[in-house]
């Protein structure tokens, strides 16, 4: 964990390149084995590893969308992009946990997003279902 958080606070560029994907990588896997955080890592760190994180996250999505929304093809080149099966799972979740409320959605319902990044794949999948 020591040095995927040490990698994460040594980068200067948070765009999709093959050294911050890795150091992202390395954070999530990093994260995932681990029972604790080190001994140094405040509060201070913490917001900061989050606050980088919060910002690779939004050029990620940037990078897609101009990507995506340039392509002759979009809806192949969405294909392409990381996370669309992690986000229609989301959204498949959260249409089932709407229904066991109760509410069902069909083609006349209406939903609002409130707040969206510039890929705004939530709602997107949320349409296609």
């Amino acid at each position: 964990m020591d040095t995927a958080i040490k990698t994460v606070m040594n980068l200067h560029e948070f765009a999709p390149s093959p050294v911050v994907n890795a150091a992202f990588s390395g954070l999530v896997a990093a994260a995932v084995q681990a029972a604790s955080l080190p001994s140094w890592c405040g509060d201070d760190v913490q917001r900061e590893v989050q606050r980088r994180c919060a910002l690779s996250e939004s050029e990620m999505e940037m990078y897609w969308s101009q990507r995506i929304t340039s392509s002759a093809q979009p809806s192949q080149e969405l294909e392409r992009f990381w996370y669309i099966d992690n986000y229609r799972e989301l959204v498949r979740r959260e249409v089932g946990l709407l229904a066991g409320s109760g509410l069902f959605l069909n083609e006349r319902s209406r939903a609002a997003m409130v707040g969206s990044g510039p890929l705004p794949l939530t709602a997107w999948c949320l349409w296609q279902q």
